[in-house]
């Protein structure tokens, strides 16, 4: 704008007598610009040797005509004119210098400008402005403000810059650089000239180097006089070196996210609110680069982008967002926005990892509220709607987020937020969000309900919950507070499994923090949120005081053995419990009410009340002081008279869950009401305590004993004597007791029905314990034979193991794998030679049977420094490689898990297992694994003989080294490796097989001998994907097969041949023959022998489909071209022979079309089709140029006028024939090649889209895969 002001007072003393001097220019000028200019300063002007004309002191009257705060004033004004373009007219100024201006613009309330009355349209002046050539503007020194309702809004300071322009009207080209707020930035801009209407194309491009921002902008221009329109796009770039994340350094972050999650890193919400991250502030800190693009409309007073799209790089992950946005620049600034994306990663953008693990949703959700109030404090109005089909945060992903935010005043109402959280629970929250003393502060009604409390604590990172929950249905209200350190939880109603309760949570943190529950329910049923697990081990945690089978002892934590009450040490809790029935796993149902508080580590039990009719009755009151330091587990000395208290207690934690048998105990003097009773006196066996309990009819035998006197540590110094057995419907529940690392819940399943545990042991457990444990179910037999002792390094245990079942996938639970559906009622029988010392375990003379086929060997395991180290050396009759890979797959989710993560394709084919990858294993586990076998299925029919596999596990993956064999009568060598990548795997593979037959290959795939002779082959592939069908989808590679000489037994030229004959014959066929002919050819084409000589033949592997180049087989008399290709996914074959004669008989014949296709599972059953059309029309066109020919060679003397005409119609219908004859072949072959060709594109295509598609997937589902890693891996260490 200043270029334009100053540019007419530079053309003002043009067109003056210049003996007028000042006067005479102000007069001008102002008539010019229709504002009062004053020159203040001197005005010289110098003709030679150049031109020059020069201001000093120039001022332009604000819109009022005041000068006191003028709207422009220029230090310094000075031209230098063209000498020669003067003669001809023309006013060219060669350089024009404006040092130090300063232009003072003020947008109105109703969004004009104080510039609209400048250049009085409609004045006359001497001269045109387009006759006025500005070749250089030169401005230094400069500044502009922007003033709005009085009040300065942007001021651009040191001002350098150049300008130029065709004529005062434009078009002009501008290069500036300026300061704004402390950072220097640059702007070029062109524009149009501009129209009758007043408009003219702007095209821009600002620079912020200290932000590396770049902001364009192309469009129109209009009302630049009265009130300034801006309708065009924008594209906005902002690059941040700071956020950009290196391969190796994602990578490795990535590895140490997908760890699970430890007590420290997801602390519950009010702790990460106490802790107040402070970094990133925004998703600007955190994306390594941000792009805006959309359409812009603008006014001084609004701005709109109707339709933006928002590409957002943070961490490694970009991400898409589309919208619209529209401000107001009122007396209020306001601001409404609209977006909506596929995913966004919360925490990407506002996570606060350290040491590379992934942040816990408690402190995402802050950093997000803190941002929010950070933003609504610089409005006065707005309004912000969400709607986002996935999320993810806290290393997990978030559906269906509908969020509707409100600023106003700097605080901001939740109008509505809507989610599907982990494990399909659901959430519905509204309320205000305002900024507290220690960050920001939730108040409003929550509600919250689903089925799997287990996967929304894991998730939310609770320190004891996500460890003890199960599942359930559940559903929580309450208005809630949340900040400051503090939660409240008030007027809150529930519902857990069918069953209400009421009450209310109140926790502050601090020094000590304090917890207040009280809980008020009719009826509470917490036996699926608890599982079916022994509640004590739930609840009370295990011996954390003695070390554990690594000899690294235990580890603090919620999921490493310490109790709930333990982890509470450093809190105050109050409780008040009333339920008038609660049922918990393994216990009577019964009535409670109970007052305890935890104080200073002291537990006061002020009452307590629990009774079960017809099972247990518990009153009383008590106090356990420094609870931390309580002894836990079995041995713990009892106060005197307490035996039948003690055996009552015990009994029920190890009778069978869901037993048949109910337990009935009393306390005091209710003891004798029951019908149970503490059999005999007890009996002393040196310094041990035998009792018996015993119910008339039937009884469950065990003996206890604990030491008379001492500490509960010396009960490992002193000889015991323990046996006893279990008979119920689940007894191998017990298990657990004494191997706390197996898995409960799958032994669980897998045991199945009734059953009985038996346990007989004795010795001193530090130095010596012999005896026998064994599990008898209908199911499964389990049996352990040896001796063992408790040494300061863990358990050592020497003897034998056996194992026996008809249903293989009930054993893999005991070592913590997911079965595959391929080990399910398989029969597996196992026993080894144990010796375990310390953290080593080492099994020798393993025999064992897999369906009838022997397997031994021997296997080393090491544990240390959290590794698992193995070797494994085995000798099998026959073994199943995907068998032995599918402990790698994710079996334990849904189909409709998988379909949501979108990692296995559509059309995929049975054989590959539709789930994803579950490679967590690999992460803690290296090792070397040797196999021989005598066969080795690699898979249906590919059965390699002699088979040895070398392989080696470890955190980069599995790499089998060397697979060798034989395979078709030839020699098979191959190697490959799976390896994790992010939440799938990746594959690479090599084989080469050498000398292998065809009949044994067609035998196997087909069921029958087609082809004879040698062939080699050999390939290279490599793909990634979420799942196995995903990596099949997207194979690539390169190979060759090679044939030797050899026999096609299902293909014949012969009936080609006869064909080429008869058509050279004079014998004239009628269409009859000609149908019978054709028929001929297809019952006989695919019945006889075709020799071939030798051919090689490359093919290639791209997106999942391997496609033969087009190759001969070559014989006597005849060729035929073959093009092929498999859908490997699917596995689905397309193959095309073109069989053609050669030789000179052959001329003219056309060739035969046998096309090949279907499902290569059911190979056998795929049958030839054989396109004869060409046949048929080649043989009819012959029929009736054999017409024509006679036609013409009749002798047609003395003939009649009309007889001559009839025959002249005959030859033209003949020949009309033979042409549409022709015609319709060739359209018929077209038609042929046109539809193949669309196959091959839509095959093309749908490959493309898959392999597209599941790219796409990865990264939305990536932290779904590795949230389920960390459950998985969570489920093991809470087990």
């Amino acid at each position: 704008m200043f270029i334009l002001v100053l540019s007419a007072l530079f053309a003002a003393p043009l067109f003056i007598d210049w003996n007028d001097y000042r006067p005479a220019f102000e007069q001008q000028a102002t008539k010019l610009l229709g504002r009062a200019v004053k020159v203040n300063g001197e005005v010289r002007l110098r003709l030679l040797p150049a031109p020059e004309l020069k201001f000093d002191d120039v001022v332009v009257a604000d819109e009022d005509g005041s000068l006191e705060e003028p709207f422009l004033t220029v230090k310094s004004l000075q031209a230098r004119l063209n000498i020669s373009t003067l003669f001809t007219g023309t006013v060219e100024a060669h350089q024009l210098s404006i040092v130090e201006p300063t232009l003072r613009l003020e947008v109105k309330s109703d969004g004009r400008g104080n510039w609209g009355d400048v250049g009085r349209p409609g004045v006359a002046v001497p001269f045109a402005p387009k006759e006025v050539l500005l070749d250089a503007v030169r401005v230094s020194g400069g500044t502009i403000e922007i003033v709005k309702d009085g009040v300065p809004k942007f001021t651009f300071t040191n001002i350098d810059g150049e300008a130029s322009a065709a004529s005062l009207s434009g078009p002009y080209k501008v290069s500036t650089e300026y300061d704004y707020e402390g950072r220097r930035q640059s702007l070029r801009f062109s524009t149009g000239a501009m129209d009758a209407a007043g408009k003219f194309r702007l095209k821009a491009a600002l620079r912020d180097p200290d932000r590396a921002a770049v902001y364009q902008l192309d469009g129109g221009v209009t009302g630049l006089g009265v009130r300034p329109d801006y309708d065009g796009t924008i594209v906005m770039r902002m690059t941040n070196p700071a956020a950009i994340v290196t391969s190796a350094a994602k990578e490795g972050a990535q590895e140490r996210a997908e760890a699970p999650p430890s007590v420290e890193e997801a602390p519950p919400a009010m702790d990460d609110a106490q802790a107040a991250p402070s970094a990133p502030a925004s998703p600007i800190d955190s994306a390594s680069f941000i792009e805006l693009k959309g359409k812009l409309r603008a006014a001084p007073d609004r701005a709109e982008l109707p339709d933006f799209e928002l590409t957002v790089h943070a961490k490694g992950r970009p991400q898409i967002l589309k919208g619209s946005l529209a401000l107001e620049f009122g007396e209020r600034f306001k601001a409404d926005g609209r977006i909506n994306a596929r995913f966004v990663d919360l925490d990407a953008l506002f996570g606060t990892a350290t040491d590379g693990k992934r942040p816990a949703p408690a402190a995402v959700l802050y950093q997000f509220a803190d941002w929010v109030l950070d933003e609504a404090a610089g409005l006065g109005q707005g309004v912000l709607v969400m709607d986002i089909e996935q999320a993810g945060l806290g290393g997990d992903v978030v559906g269906g987020l509908d969020v509707e935010l409100t600023a106003r005043d700097g605080g901001v109402t939740i109008e509505r937020l809507k989610a599907v959280l982990p494990g399909d629970n659901r959430i519905d929250v509204s309320g205000r969000l305002r900024q507290g003393a220690m960050g920001p502060v939730f108040a409003g009604p929550i509600e919250i309900e689903g089925e799997s409390l287990r996967a929304l604590t894991r998730w939310a990172g609770d320190r004891v919950m996500s460890g003890q929950t199960s599942v359930g249905d559940y559903a929580l209200s309450a208005f809630a507070t949340i900040g400051d350190g503090a939660l409240t939880l008030a007027d809150a109603q529930g519902e857990v499994s069918g069953t209400k309760f009421r009450g209310r949570l109140q926790y502050q943190g601090g020094t000590r923090n304090v917890i207040e529950l009280a809980l008020d329910s009719d009826r509470l049923d917490l036996r699926d949120m608890l599982g079916g697990g022994p509640i004590w081990r739930a609840w009370l945690g295990e011996d954390t005081g003695t070390a554990t089978d690594t000899g690294t002892g235990a580890e603090p934590g919620g999921e490493s053995g310490e109790s709930l009450l333990t982890q509470l040490r450093d809190d105050d809790v109050r409780a008040t419990l009333k339920v008038g029935e609660l049922l918990l796993p393994n216990i009577p149902a019964g009535k409670l009410d109970a007052q305890l508080a935890l104080v200073d580590g002291t537990l006061d039990i002020e009452a307590l009340d629990f009774a079960a009719p017809g099972a247990i009755a518990l009153n009383g009151k008590g106090r356990i002081a420094d609870l931390a330091a309580v002894a836990c587990g079995p041995g713990r000395p009892q106060p005197p008279g307490a035996d039948h208290r003690r055996l009552a207690r015990s009994h029920r934690a190890l009778r069978p869950p869901r037993g048949r048998e109910q337990i009935e105990a009393a306390f005091g003097a209710r003891a004798a009401r029951h019908p149970r009773r503490v059999g005999g006196r007890p009996r002393r066996r040196g310094d041990q305590d035998l009792a018996r309990i015993e119910r008339p009819g039937r009884r469950l035998r065990h003996g206890l004993c604990r030491p008379r006197q001492g500490r509960a540590g010396e009960a490992r110094r002193r000889e015991i004597d323990i046996g006893g057995s279990v008979t119920g419907e689940r007894p191998q529940a017990l298990l657990v007791l004494l191997f706390p690392d197996l898995p409960q819940d799958r032994i669980a399943e897998a045991a199945g029905a009734d059953g009985t545990l038996s346990l007989k042991i004795a010795g001193v457990p530090n130095v010596k314990l012999t005896g026998r444990a064994a599990l008898e179910t209908a199911a499964l037999q389990l049996s352990f034979d040896g001796h063992g002792a408790l040494k300061d390094q863990g358990v050592a245990l020497t003897g034998h193991a056996a194992l026996a079942t008809q249903d293989a996938s009930l054993a893999l639970p005991f070592v913590g794998l997911d079965a595959p559906p391929s080990a399910q009622g398989v029969p597996l029988t196992v026993s080894a030679d144990v010796v375990k010392e310390g953290g080593t375990i080492d099994l020798d003379a393993v025999k064992s049977e897999i369906a009838g086929n022997a397997v031994d060997g021997r296997a080393h395991f090491e544990r240390g420094d959290g590794k698992t180290r193995f070797d494994i050396t085995a000798n099998a009759d026959r073994a199943s490689l995907p068998a032995m890979l599918g402990v790698l797959v994710a079996w334990e989710r849904t189909a409709s898990t998988e379909e949501m993560l979108g990692t296995v394709g559509a059309n995929a084919a049975e054989v590959w297992p539709a789930r994803g990858f579950a490679l967590e294993v690999l992460d803690d586990t290296e090792g070397d694994i040797a196999l021989t076998a005598e066969t080795l299925v690699l898979g249906a029919p590919f059965e390699v003989a002699n088979a040895t596999l070398k392989a080696r596990v470890d955190r980069d993956g599995l790499t089998v080294t060397d697979l060798e064999g034989g395979l078709f009568g030839g020699a098979l060598a191959a190697s490959g490796v799976l390896s994790p990548r992010g939440g799938g795997a990746a594959v690479t593979a090599q084989a080469e097989l050498t000398g292998g037959q065809l009949a044994a290959l067609s035998q196997s795939v087909a069921g029958a001998r087609l082809a004879t002779g040698p062939f080699d082959m050999s390939f290279a592939v490599e793909g990634e994907g979420l799942s196995p069908p995903g990596i099949v989808a997207g194979l690539g590679g390169k190979g060759t097969l090679t044939l030797g000489a050899g026999t096609l037994l299902a293909l014949n030229p012969g009936p080609l041949r006869r064909v080429a004959a008869k058509a050279k014959s004079n014998i004239k066929a009628t269409k009859e023959e000609i149908a019978a002919d054709t028929q001929t050819v297809r019952r006989t084409l695919t019945k006889g022998i075709y020799d071939y000589a030798p051919v090689r033949i490359p093919f290639e592997v791209k997106n999942g489909t391997l496609r033969l180049a087009p190759a001969t087989l070559a014989t006597t008399g005849a060729d035929t071209e073959i093009n092929g290709y498999v859908e490997l996914a699917s596995l689905r074959l397309d193959s095309e022979w073109r069989m053609a004669l050669t030789g000179k008989n052959s001329e003219g014949v056309p060739p035969v079309t046998v096309l090949f296709a279907g499902p290569l599972d059911t190979a056998r059953d795929i049958a030839p089709s054989i396109d004869t059309a060409a046949i048929e029309s080649y043989l009819t066109i012959k029929r009736m140029q054999e017409d024509v020919e006679r036609l013409e060679t009749l002798d047609v003397s003395g003939r009649s006028a009309a007889q001559e005409a009839a025959a002249r119609e005959a030859k033209e219908a003949a020949e009309a024939a033979a042409e549409r004859a022709a015609q319709e072949a060739a359209a018929e072959q077209a038609a042929q090649a046109e539809a193949k060709a669309a196959a091959q594109a839509a095959a093309d295509a749908r490959a493309a889209a898959e392999a597209k598609a599941a790219a796409e997937a990865k990264a939305a589902a990536e932290a779904k895969a590795a949230a389920e890693a960390k459950a998985a891996a969570e489920a093991k260490a809470a087990a």
